[in-house]
């Protein structure tokens, strides 16, 4: 029953489009400004990254949609099949793992790292037979076991539980695998 006049739809939908459109212009301005070596390489990645998450957000919220990874060309898109862009998401994903990050600390805050990529693998093929037909419950729980493997997470205890929603929340939250962070 939700139209094209609900807000929430169209802020969501304006919100994701432009973290894809900022983030094409990212790269674009990266791949030619920035001098060669691992740290453009890592940078590149972790836009790849948000923008990845951004049509995953797309996909799992309207399921077929405009796929555009080129900055500069403003000319419409026509609506890529669901399971087309999961393909994508996926492969995007993966190309970026090696170049990104193992940290989880103050460093690596609120910038997606390799962990970031296994948690939306996940995510992604947990839901895989809604977007493309092909259940892929054994990589989902591969990708899973690869973020709990590094260590670097648990679950918050009782006693600190309800610190994650404090306004003074951050790197030192255990269980954030991606955390975005927002000027209070």
């Amino acid at each position: 029953t939700w139209t094209q006049d609900n807000g929430y739809l169209n802020g969501n939908w304006y919100w994701m489009s432009t973290i894809i459109g900022v983030s094409n212009q990212t790269i674009n301005i990266l791949r030619t400004t920035m001098p060669a070596g691992a740290a453009k390489n890592t940078g590149i990645a972790e836009i790849r990254m948000v923008r990845a998450f951004a049509y995953y957000m797309m996909m799992d919220n309207y399921g077929n949609v405009p796929l555009d990874t080129l900055y500069g060309d403003f000319t419409p898109k026509t609506n890529t099949p669901r399971a087309q862009v999961f393909d994508f998401v996926e492969k995007e994903i993966q190309a970026c793992i090696p170049f990104l990050s193992e940290a989880n600390d103050v460093s690596q805050y609120g910038r997606p790292n390799k962990w970031t990529a296994y948690a939306l693998l996940a995510k992604m093929y947990l839901n895989a037979e809604v977007y493309t037909g092909t259940k892929r419950y054994d990589d989902c729980i591969a990708a899973c076991d690869k973020v709990i493997a590094s260590g670097k997470y648990s679950i918050e205890p009782r006693a600190s539980y309800l610190q994650m929603f404090y306004p003074n929340n951050g790197p030192q939250m255990k269980e954030f695998i991606f955390a975005i962070p927002y000027n209070p």
